[in-house]
Formats: structure tokens, C-alpha cells, sequence
């Protein structure tokens, strides 16, 4: 077991839990956490100032030319960056610690769309698998960030209305934030205010370890502590996996039928596993099956399927068509 950081500047120690008792300050906090190492070793936090905010980018964000221009923009706005393969998202920031590089993932994940590659995207069907996997990912603020074409070129694959009516609809129903670019260098000065702004936000916080089926659903940022999964998790639970289970293949499934949220398909899947479970289920409600569907409410954020989608599903489940 690794010594827990006891210096007022940096440091990484073990705790017991996800929580920490908040009546005493920081100098004591770190005498409870220190005290907890030897109770469980699997959960570690970072307390304030000990570690730094770095912008990890996805590898297939600096290919060829395009490398040399991030790393100069950056570099020139000082950002703290990496280069990492990422499963999911194209830019996303962890705190890291200065002594033992342990690592936790900040709460905001951002997939950069140039327009054309965004229009690419809505045909071939990957718009609709990236969305699922974003929201899958644990990370609760996801921003879709669109990026304009250079000066004098043009996107002739989807008529600008229903891009824009695509991003609304990522507001509305996916609960994602939509960031609109204009331009390459845009992007990344946005990107580096980003950064600057995280780590102000998150210098003084106490920073817990958290498995990320137990993250909540809210950030408190009014809180001392903040409970983070870590990037080891965060990475390996985001990566796509050549042979699907029946769970997975249930939601490729269900990712085609129009109007069905990411949100919808996990509630969807909180009562049934496969969809056998769904079918037998739809055929034993009889009449009432499209009711059935009406009710299935998510845990998370107690909203329903709807009758429109409730009949959609059904159609699609009992009649092999949609209407």
C-alpha cells in the first residue's frame, strides 16, 4: 500500500467510503482520511490543490497536420494536455495526482462534430450509437460541439434544417449542451477557456473516488466534495466490444426506432433484459400492452415512454413494421 500524501500541496490518500464527514476542515479531513487507509485501500480521494486539471485528447483528434496546430494553440493558451485513446467522447478532463498520477474523471465530456462529418453521421446511423454511448458513459454533462466548415466550402449531404432540428433535438430530449464553432482554431480557444474555468472551479475541492454506478445523478457545486469515478473505470467500461451480449444487441435494436431517446432505451431495458422478455411481455398484456409500454417510467428521471413511442414499440415488437 502506497503512503498517503500528508503535504499541504500535494497528495493522494485512501478512504473508507465515497463521503466524508463535512463538520471539520480540511486540515482534519486529512487526519480522517489518513486514518482510513488501512480500512479499505480500494478507494482513494485527492485533497484540494493536489493535483492537476489535464485535458485529455482522443488520438483521432490529432492526426496528420492537424497535430501541430492543437499542440501550438494549446501550449500558447498554457492548457495542461494529454493525448490518450479514448473509448468515447473526443475531449474530456481528469484530475490527476502530482505523486502517484492516480486519476479521476471531472464531470463534463465533449464529441466534436465538423457539420459535414455531423450530416455523415445522421445517415450511416453512428450519430445515434454515439449518442447511446455518451450517455452510458457516467459522465453527466455531455457537450455535442459542432464545428462550421473552413471559409468557402460547403455541406451538400443534409439540408442545414435538419441538422439544426438534430442538435434541438439533443437539448431537448438527450439533455446534451450544443456548442456551435466556427472554425477549428475556435474550438480549441473554446476548449481552453474550458479548461481554465474547470480548474477553478475544482482547485479547492476534495476530490472522492466513486464506483460509477454509484455516482449521483447531480454535482453539487456548492459542496467541499465532489465523488468521481476513476479514468481506468471510465475507459474500460466506454469500450466497444466486438461480441455484444443480448442486453447490447437488445439496444442496437431499439436504436433505430424514431423519436427513442438514449434515456428511453435504458428505461426500457431497467424492466426487460432481452427482447424475448419485451415480446412476451407485450403478447401476455393483450389489449393492454400498449398501456404496458406507457408506464415503464425511468429511475433516474421518473419520465415516461409516451403513447406515441409506447405504440411505435409495440408495432414494432408484435407486427414486425412501424405505422
Amino acid at each position: 500500500m502506497g503512503r498517503p500524501c500528508s503535504s499541504k500541496n500535494e497528495g493522494i490518500a485512501l478512504v473508507n467510503k465515497c463521503s466524508i464527514n463535512k463538520s471539520t476542515n480540511v486540515s482534519s479531513k486529512k487526519v480522517q482520511i489518513e486514518s482510513a487507509t488501512l480500512v479499505r485501500p480500494s478507494k482513494f480521494s485527492l485533497i484540494p490543490r493536489s493535483f492537476n486539471i489535464i485535458l485529455l485528447i482522443d488520438t483521432q483528434e490529432v492526426k496528420g497536420k492537424v497535430k501541430d496546430d492543437v499542440v501550438s494553440q494549446l501550449t500558447r493558451e498554457k492548457i495542461n494536455f494529454e493525448i490518450r485513446h479514448l473509448h468515447v467522447g473526443d475531449f474530456l478532463w481528469i484530475a490527476q495526482c502530482r505523486r502517484t498520477r492516480q486519476e479521476l474523471v471531472l464531470p463534463y465530456i465533449i464529441e466534436r462534430k465538423r457539420i459535414d462529418d455531423f450530416a455523415a453521421s445522421m445517415k450511416d446511423g453512428r450519430y445515434g450509437e454515439q449518442k447511446f454511448r455518451l450517455k452510458k458513459s457516467g459522465i453527466p454533462n455531455i457537450v455535442y460541439m459542432i464545428e462550421q466548415l473552413p471559409h468557402g466550402t460547403t455541406n451538400n449531404s443534409i439540408p442545414e434544417a435538419n441538422i439544426l432540428q438534430a442538435a434541438v433535438n439533443s437539448i431537448i430530449h438527450h439533455g446534451f449542451f450544443v456548442k456551435d464553432t466556427s472554425s477549428h482554431r475556435d474550438s480549441l480557444l473554446y476548449l481552453a477557456t474550458f479548461t481554465k474555468n474547470l480548474v477553478e472551479l475544482f482547485k479547492d475541492k476534495l476530490l472522492i473516488q466513486c464506483d460509477k454506478n454509484s455516482l449521483p445523478d447531480k454535482i453539487n457545486f456548492d459542496a467541499e466534495e465532489i465523488s468521481l469515478m476513476d479514468f481506468k473505470q471510465f475507459n474500460e467500461s466506454s469500450m466497444k466490444l466486438r461480441a455484444l451480449d443480448v442486453q447490447q444487441m437488445f439496444m442496437k435494436q431499439l436504436l433505430p426506432i424514431r423519436g427513442l431517446a438514449p434515456e428511453g432505451i435504458l428505461t426500457i431495458l431497467q424492466y426487460y433484459k432481452s427482447p424475448m422478455a419485451l415480446k412476451k411481455a407485450l403478447d401476455d398484456a393483450g389489449p393492454g400492452a400498449v398501456a404496458l409500454l406507457t408506464s415503464l417510467q425511468s429511475v433516474r428521471t421518473k419520465r415516461r415512454l409516451g403513447p406515441i413511442l409506447a405504440k411505435k414499440i409495440y408495432q414494432f415488437y408484435t407486427q414486425g413494421f412501424l405505422r
